[in-house]
C-alpha cells in the first residue's frame, strides 16, 4: 500500500490547492473534503486501470482448454502487474542462491507454501527463464485471474482426479522438452505453519525425473505474514536455493525416496528460524 501513498498525498495536496482558490481559504471544511475527493478519486482511478491491464492481459484466455499452450508474452506483460502486486503488499524480497539456478537446461523449481502471492515471489525472481507454475483447477475458476494464467500456460491440478495428474506430469515434461520450466508446491496447499512442511505430493517429481532434467529446492521464509493483508506494513521474504539436483544426484533414487530426502531438506532449512 505504500507505494499508492505518493500519488494519493500529491491529490490530497493538489485538492486542497483547488480548494483554497475556488472556495476561499478561510472555508476548511471545503478544503479537507476536496482534498479527500481528489485522494479517493486516485484511488480510484490506480485501481481500475489495475483490473484493465489484467482484463487486457487475460483477453483471450481460456481456463477450460483441455491442452495448455506457454505464452511467455503473457508472461511478460503480466510482470508489471505482478510488481505492483508486490510493492502493494510492501514485499521486499531477499533472494540467495538463485546464481546456482541451470542456465543450461530447463528445470523443476519447488518451494514450501505459505502465501496467496507465492508464485508471483518466485515469478519475479525467475523471471529470466520460461516458467509456468501448476496450479489447483479451482485457480482457474477465479474472474480475472482464471482467464490469464490460462492464456499464460499454467498447468490446471485437479487432485480430485486421478486422470489429471497423469496429464499434469505429460503437460509438464512436454513444456520442459521444448525449454519451459515447471514451478510447483509439493505440499499441494499453504501450510499455517511457517517452521514446518506438510507431507509432500510426490508424483509432481516424475515431471523431472522421467526427463532426467534438474530439481531447484527453494525455501521461502516469512511470507505467512502476508496473509494477514497488512498493507501498510513492510514484509521482508527470504527466499533461499538451498541445492540443485542434477540428474546425476538422483538417477538412483526412487521418486518416493527423492521426496522424502528433499522434504527432509526443507524441513530442516524451515526449523533454522525458529
Amino acid at each position: 500500500m505504500l507505494v499508492l501513498l505518493p500519488f494519493i498525498l500529491f491529490s490530497a495536496v493538489f485538492g486542497w490547492a483547488i480548494a483554497y482558490f475556488v472556495f476561499a481559504p478561510d472555508n476548511l471544511l471545503a478544503l479537507i473534503g476536496t482534498s479527500v475527493g481528489f485522494a479517493f478519486l486516485m484511488l480510484l482511478i490506480i485501481v481500475f486501470c489495475f483490473f484493465i491491464s489484467l482484463w487486457i492481459i487475460g483477453a483471450g484466455g481460456n481456463p477450460n482448454q483441455k491442452v495448455p499452450s506457454y505464452h511467455n508474452s503473457t508472461r511478460k506483460k503480466l510482470s508489471g502487474c505482478m510488481d505492483f502486486v508486490l510493492a502493494l503488499f510492501g514485499v521486499k524480497i531477499h533472494a540467495e542462491g538463485f546464481e546456482n539456478v541451470p542456465n543450461d537446461e530447463p528445470f523443476l523449481v519447488i518451494a514450501n507454501h505459505r502465501s496467496n502471492i507465492d508464485p508471483i515471489i518466485l515469478d519475479k525472481l525467475l523471471r529470466k527463464y520460461k516458467l509456468a507454475f501448476i496450479c489447483k483447477h479451482t485457480l482457474f475458476r477465479t474472474p480475472w485471474i482464471g482467464k490469464i494464467i490460462a492464456k499464460a500456460g499454467y498447468l490446471k491440478l485437479d487432485r480430485m482426479d486421478i486422470g489429471s495428474g497423469f496429464e499434469i506430469v505429460r503437460h509438464g515434461q512436454s513444456y520442459l522438452d521444448v525449454g519451459v520450466s515447471i514451478g510447483v508446491f509439493p505440499e499441494g496447499t499453504r501450510g499455517s505453519d511457517e517452521h514446518d512442511i506438510a507431507p509432500f505430493k510426490s508424483g509432481c517429481f516424475l515431471i523431472a525425473t522421467k526427463m532426467r532434467k534438474p530439481i531447484v529446492v527453494t525455501v521461502l521464509h516469512n511470507a505467512h505474514g502476508i496473509n494477514k493483508w497488512k498493507f501498510f506494513k513492510r514484509h521482508d521474504v527470504y527466499a533461499k536455493v538451498i541445492k540443485v539436483y542434477r540428474y546425476e544426484d538422483y538417477k538412483d533414487m526412487n521418486v518416493n525416496a527423492l521426496s522424502d530426502e528433499i522434504h527432509a531438506l526443507m524441513l530442516e532449512e524451515v526449523k533454522k528460524d525458529k
